[in-house]
């Protein structure tokens, strides 16, 4: 039988009355309750027990050819799932296709070993030996199946909720099942979507297998070819490393080739892997340097394998004329679209970053931007959504880190009518649905739960979720742009992170560089103060006195552009009708340790304060009168958190955006302060 995993099956709780009257006519027929009068009646001619004695010792080799390999394909899976599901109490499991358990995770203080229930390998949980449960009867059905206590056929099992969703080979047929068993009725949320999920990933990992096989094949029949080409021809596989260089390659880059190592293609030619997928989507030939200091050309061709996945790239060099094409030369990139003047300076490394934005805007691949927290990851991705194909839809973003895991479910998928405490009666459609059409920037990725990680991953592949507490399924248009501030390497490394995901969002990365490390400070805060300017509804805009920009670009900036802001916005306002920033304009410790640093009046420096980035996390608007050269910056920014909420009527959401902070930080402020 062909699965359907997206399909699901939910046999509920039965009336008390439904198995007595069963038993007496098994050729019932119950409205509502068909599917579930079909397993028992399968299960009674198979002449299950309702007792439920103690099922065989079958042991996987015998019952499963396949066993091995199917626990290999999932044994990442199962890792990542078994903290979030065992945490929540529930036990997870995998059987073959014939029922036969080949792995169990239980959670601390379930033992089920020995006893009538036997949850250990080698058992047979099959339809046929234990009655109707989640995890035979997803086989039999070949869809997802949620089974609540009394609607199982053994009464043993009619205090546990049973869920499994069918694992396929690549021939469409079951060969496996991922499936949990939860004490008492109620199990974790989004079950039978992290099942489903699961599922997808342990076939990917299966059907990987056999397509490597295939790939391997490929790439054989790829190197032949390249080998007879009269042009320098690379073969680049992913993520990134030179599988293969036919003998005019090795002729044009010699040793940069590297004998008996790893080469990257950045080593040879300045483009990386991403950029080449780039190119590779666009079709087109495209300038670049080459080792002997003349111009060629490149062309990048994916090879597919036979369900049209691409399994490398051929990297042709055109060395001897001129082909029309696009021109791109790394080190004078094109001109950034003017969708990214948003983000200000003349920085190098942001010019590059721009212009590779600017390049891959229009393509369908995500987009993962690298860098510290306040460097402009929002107004990149902003820029990326107004500069694609999609920049009539709309641009959502979610900050994953800013919610607890339960809420970011629902604020993320949405949720049904009534499908929690306090949700709203009609539901609500969700991030993803509000981006359809559009961009979706989800920041702070690296926050984002495990057990969403799974969900994400599955809309990712097809479009496809679910909403929370709904059973019909949705699906959204988006083009996914992420960011995160953390080593998402490291996570994947560490397995806090699922590798699949982060591959699968890799499409082009992207590095905004910190402030610290940037060329163009005195470019920046003129940009910077002219747009405040602006936004203050000023007539002018002052300049700075010398050694104000010395002092700036002194300071070490840990909040970035962000901090740099919130200072120009404290400078402006403390300068008032005045025509020139001064040092005593800046907040206290800004620049301090700059030899050319000036603090105005004559005053020296005064003390440096604690928690800076903190303090200048917010753009304050406070009167002279309220700052000295002693002043705490930190009851000043108190200060100016509770005037923007009184200002707003007592609404935080209104002060947050006023002040380009984060809710959280005004609440906390709230609190310190002793208001509710």
């Amino acid at each position: 039988m062909d699965t359907n995993r997206s399909q699901i099956l939910r046999l509920i709780e039965p009336p008390p009355d439904l198995r007595e009257r069963f038993r007496v006519d098994p050729s019932l027929e119950r409205v509502g309750f068909g599917p579930l009068l079909a397993s028992w009646s399968r299960s009674r001619s198979h002449g299950v027990d309702e007792a439920l004695g103690d099922p065989p010792l079958h042991g996987v080799p015998p019952v499963c050819r396949r066993g091995p390999e199917v626990l290999r394909s999932a044994a990442a899976e199962l890792d990542a799932l078994t903290a979030p599901l065992t945490e929540q109490g529930a036990a997870l499991v995998l059987t073959d296709s014939a029922g036969c358990l080949l792995d169990v995770r239980l959670p601390g203080g379930l033992d089920l070993a020995g006893s009538a229930l036997a949850l250990e390998p080698g058992r047979s949980w099959a339809e046929s030996v234990r009655g109707t449960n989640a995890f035979g009867t997803a086989l039999a059905e070949g869809r997802t199946v949620l089974v609540e206590r009394g609607a199982h056929f053994a009464r043993p099992l009619a205090t546990f909720t049973t869920a499994a969703a069918p694992v396929a080979a690549a021939s469409g047929e079951a060969i496996a099942a991922l499936g949990c068993l939860v004490p008492g009725g109620k199990p974790p949320a989004l079950l039978e979507a992290v099942l489903i999920a699961g599922g997808s990933a342990i076939e990917r990992a299966l059907h990987g297998r056999a397509y490597g096989r295939i790939a391997a094949r490929l790439l054989a029949t790829a190197e032949e070819i390249i080998d007879r080409l009269p042009r320098p021809t690379l073969l680049v596989l992913p993520p990134g490393r030179v599988h293969s260089a036919n003998p005019a390659a090795r002729g044009l880059f010699g040793g940069r080739l590297g004998m008996g190592r790893a080469t990257r293609p950045e080593d040879l030619i300045d483009c990386d892997f991403d950029i080449l997928v780039g190119y590779a989507a666009e079709g087109e030939s495209v300038s670049i340097a080459l080792p002997t200091g003349e111009t060629g050309y490149l062309r990048v061709e994916p090879v597919f394998d036979d369900r049209n996945r691409p399994v490398a790239l051929i990297v042709d060099f055109d060395t001897k004329r001129a082909v029309r094409g696009v021109e791109f030369d790394i080190d004078h990139p094109p001109e950034a679209a003017p969708a990214f003047d948003v983000l200000l300076g003349s920085d190098p490394d942001l010019a590059s970053a721009k212009a590779v934005a600017t390049r891959f805007a229009r393509t369908r691949l995500p987009v993962m931007i690298l860098s510290e927290t306040g460097t402009g990851k929002e107004l990149m991705a902003n820029a990326i959504h107004a500069a694609s194909d999609r920049a009539e839809g709309p641009f959502v973003a979610l900050n994953c880190g800013a919610l607890p895991a339960g809420l970011l479910e629902s604020e993320l998928f949405g949720y049904g009518p009534g499908a929690f405490t306090g949700a709203r009666k009609d539901g609500a459609p969700g991030k993803l649905a509000a981006a359809d059409g559009g961009t979706l920037f989800l920041d702070e990725l690296g926050d984002m739960p495990t057990s969403l990680q799974v969900m994400l991953l599955r809309f990712l592949e097809d479009g496809g979720y679910y909403g929370v507490g709904e059973e019909t399924p949705r699906s959204a248009d988006v083009r996914v742009v992420c960011a995160t501030s953390r080593s998402l390497e490291q996570m994947v490394g560490s397995g806090t992170f699922r590798k699949d995901l982060y591959y699968r969002l890799k499409g082009v990365t992207l590095q905004l560089p910190p402030l610290r490390a940037r060329r163009d400070i005195a470019d920046l805060a003129s940009g910077l103060l002219a747009r405040i300017g602006r936004e203050l509804q000023r007539t002018t805009v002052p300049v700075f006195e010398d050694g104000v920009l010395s002092r700036l670009a002194a300071h070490s900036w840990p909040g970035n552009v962000r901090e740099l802001r919130a200072v120009l916005h404290h400078a402006l306002v403390l300068c008032g009708t005045g025509d020139v920033i001064r040092g005593h304009h800046l907040p206290g410790e800004v620049g301090v340790n700059s030899p050319g640093a000036t603090f105005g009046r004559g005053e020296s420096a005064p003390p440096a304060v604690k928690n800076s980035s903190a303090l200048l996390s917010s753009a304050v608007e406070v009167s002279s009168a309220d700052v000295d050269g002693a002043a705490c910056l930190e009851d000043i920014r108190m200060r100016a958190l509770l005037a923007a909420v009184d200002r707003h009527g007592g609404n935080v959401s209104a002060a947050s955006r006023e002040l380009g902070v984060a809710r959280s930080t005004i609440y906390r402020a709230l609190r310190r302060s002793g208001r509710k």
